[in-house]
C-alpha cells in the first residue's frame, strides 16, 4: 500500500506540469522521465505520459498503471493493465481521503519564488523556480518556449473549485497562476520530502511533447477491465503512479 506522503509527492509533480499550452490548442500529449527515490531505493529512470484536453486527462506509466480524470463525467479511473481491474471514484469523494495525510500536510498555503537563476535543460534556457508547500520543496525550471494556455488552465481552475477542500489543489493554484503569468512550461522538476522517518527524492525531465489532437477512445475505458467501486489504497488526486 502507498503511504499518503508518497502518493502525495507524486501528485505535485502532476500539478506542476499541466496547465500549460500554446494558444489554440486544447490538446497536448507530453513525456517526463521520471527518477524516484524514497528511503534509498531507487526506482527509474521511466516515462510517464500524459494526455490533457479542456476536460479530461490521461496519465500512463512504464509500470501499466493508468489514471483517467473525466471532468464532464466527474469521475476517475485507476486502470491495472496487468489486472485488467479499474477502480471507478467520484471525484467529489476525494476529498474524504485528506483525512489519512500526517498533520505536518495541513499547513499547504505555498511559498513561490521566482529567481534569477538560468540554466539550459534539454536545450531550453530556463528560469529557477522554489516553491515550499509545507514539508515539501519544489524546485522548477520552466521555459518560455511553451507558453500557458486558457483552456488548460481553465481546466485545472476547475478541478481546484471542485476540490477546494483539499488542501493541496487550491494552493497549487497559485502555481499554475505563475506558469500562466510567465508563459513558461516546466522542463525540469525535482520534488523533495524530508520527515524524521520519511525521505523523497522525484525528479522530473521533459523529453518529448506534441499538440496533436487527441484520439477520445484514449479517455474510455477499454473492454475486459473488471470495475470496481474503490481503490485498495489512497488515490489521492489524482495518480497512482
Amino acid at each position: 500500500m502507498k503511504s499518503p506522503l508518497k502518493s502525495f509527492c507524486l501528485i505535485s509533480i502532476m500539478f506542476l506540469i499541466i496547465g500549460v499550452l500554446p494558444e489554440a490548442s486544447p490538446d497536448m500529449t507530453f513525456v517526463y522521465q521520471e527518477t524516484t527515490s524514497t528511503g534509498g531505493r531507487t526506482r527509474g529512470p521511466s516515462p510517464l505520459t500524459t494526455y490533457i484536453t479542456s476536460t479530461r486527462m490521461r496519465t500512463e506509466t512504464s509500470t501499466s498503471k493508468i489514471t483517467i480524470i473525466d471532468l464532464e463525467k466527474m469521475k476517475l479511473f485507476n486502470l491495472d493493465s496487468k489486472t485488467k481491474k479499474c477502480y471507478v471514484e467520484n471525484i467529489r469523494d476525494l476529498a474524504a481521503q485528506t483525512k489519512s495525510l500526517p498533520a505536518a500536510l495541513s499547513q499547504l498555503e505555498p511559498k513561490i519564488t521566482v529567481t534569477n537563476e538560468t540554466s539550459q535543460i534539454e536545450g531550453y534556457k530556463c528560469t529557477k523556480i522554489i516553491v515550499n508547500v509545507g514539508i515539501m520543496k519544489q524546485t522548477v525550471w520552466v521555459s518560455p518556449k511553451i507558453k500557458t494556455d486558457k483552456v488548460l488552465f481553465e481546466f485545472n481552475k476547475k478541478q481546484a473549485e471542485l476540490l477546494k477542500d483539499v488542501p493541496f489543489i487550491s494552493s497549487q493554484n497559485a502555481l499554475w497562476q505563475q506558469y500562466q503569468k510567465m508563459q513558461s512550461f516546466p522542463v525540469k522538476i525535482v520534488i523533495e520530502t524530508k520527515t524524521p522517518h520519511f525521505t523523497s527524492r522525484t525528479e522530473s525531465i521533459l523529453k518529448s511533447y506534441n499538440y496533436d489532437k487527441i484520439d477520445p477512445a484514449l479517455f474510455e475505458i477499454p473492454k475486459g477491465y473488471t470495475p470496481l467501486p474503490k481503490q485498495p489504497q489512497p488515490s489521492l488526486p489524482f495518480l497512482s503512479w
